[in-house]
């Protein structure tokens, strides 16, 4: 059965101080919370998706790399800087 975690726990990650990691870490945390902004996008599909198939400014639009369709994550306001980085 899948578990989720608890908004509270997005909040505190989103809070922590990430001059205690190092960049690779960083970068790890900025994909989680990507994914999670996206509406639970698998993060393997997250790190290959390239940056040309954001449709429209509103959604992601890729090939799945594990079920022969398309994904489309809608794109939330707490993404973009991610994207933007």
């Amino acid at each position: 059965m899948p578990q989720t975690l608890p908004y509270s726990t997005i909040q505190k990650i989103e809070k922590l101080d990430q001059s205690l990691f190092t960049k690779r870490e960083v970068k790890h945390i900025k994909y989680f919370l990507f994914c999670f902004y996206c509406g639970g996008m698998v993060p393997i599909e997250a790190a290959t998706v390239p940056t040309n198939v954001i449709v429209e400014g509103s959604y992601i639009s890729y090939e799945r790399n594990k079920f022969p369709k398309r994904g489309k994550p809608p794109i939330n306001e707490k993404a973009w800087p991610i994207i933007n980085d």
